[in-house]
């Protein structure tokens, strides 16, 4: 006679119950583990790319919010699309990258606006070089 076959038969399904509970929790919590450190290391590559990259300007060439907040309302994510502009003599480029924005800032990236970005030479990855708070 096995551990189930011993409970009474409310527990059996309590068991099951408690089992799948566990599985979805865990599978949560790994999802947003993940989540927070893909996070996480995206803006250790930005913070790569401020420390060590090449120094440019971008024109924004168009603007729009993405719908995300970060801080409650503190910060909106806005999807901006650049061509950038390098300093070194390179061919410029367009990209797309996302700022998270104060909205007091939100002027300064406008469509059309210039802003200060550096750049990875190897990959062409943006990171803004100037207040976003």
């Amino acid at each position: 006679m096995g551990f189930i076959d011993r409970l009474p038969e409310g527990a059996v399904w309590a068991v099951i119950i408690l089992v799948v509970l566990t599985a979805i929790a865990l599978r949560g919590y790994w999802a947003v583990r993940r989540h927070f450190g893909e996070r996480e290391r995206a803006e250790q590559r930005l913070d790569n790319i401020r420390t060590a990259g090449t120094p440019a300007t971008a024109t924004v060439l168009a603007a729009a919010d993405t719908g995300v907040r970060r801080g409650a309302d503190t910060f909106f994510l806005v999807a901006l699309t650049l061509r950038v502009l390098p300093e070194d003599g390179v061919d410029s480029f367009d990209t797309s990258i996302t700022v998270p924005l104060s909205p007091v800032r939100i002027p300064d990236f406008a469509e059309g606006r210039r802003i200060k970005v550096k750049v990875d030479p190897g990959t062409h990855d943006v990171a803004v070089d100037q207040r976003t708070q």
